[in-house]
C-alpha cells in the first residue's frame, strides 16, 4: 500500500478462548491524537480468528460502534481479513465473538 505508515502501525490482538472472543486493536502511533488532527489510512487488516459471531468495530473516542460485516472482508485457514479498513492516529477496536 503505497503511503502507509508502516514504521508507527500499531496493532495488537488479544484472545479469550475460554469467552470465545477475539479483540484486535490498531492505531497510527507518533501521530497528532486529537480528532480535529486525526490521520487516516485505508489498510488491509489481518489477524488470527479461531471464532466470531456478532463482531463490531468500536472506536472508543467517539464510542460509535459499527457491525465488522459493513466492510468487505475475507476469512480463510482461521484467518480474518478486513479490507479498506481506516487505520488512524485514534484507536479502533475489533471485537470478534
Amino acid at each position: 500500500m503505497a503511503n502507509f505508515d508502516y514504521a508507527n502501525f500499531r496493532g495488537y490482538v488479544f484472545q479469550d478462548t475460554v469467552n470465545r472472543r477475539t479483540v484486535a486493536a490498531v492505531w497510527i502511533g507518533n501521530a497528532p491524537t486529537d480528532v480535529i488532527n486525526d490521520v487516516s489510512y485505508l489498510a488491509q487488516i489481518t489477524f488470527k480468528v479461531p471464532f466470531h459471531e456478532n463482531s463490531i468495530v468500536l472506536d472508543p473516542i467517539t464510542g460509535e460502534t459499527v457491525r465488522v460485516s459493513s466492510y468487505k472482508y475475507s476469512e480463510s485457514a482461521g484467518q480474518f481479513t478486513i479490507l479498506n479498513f481506516p487505520v488512524t492516529s485514534s484507536p479502533k477496536i475489533i471485537i470478534m465473538k
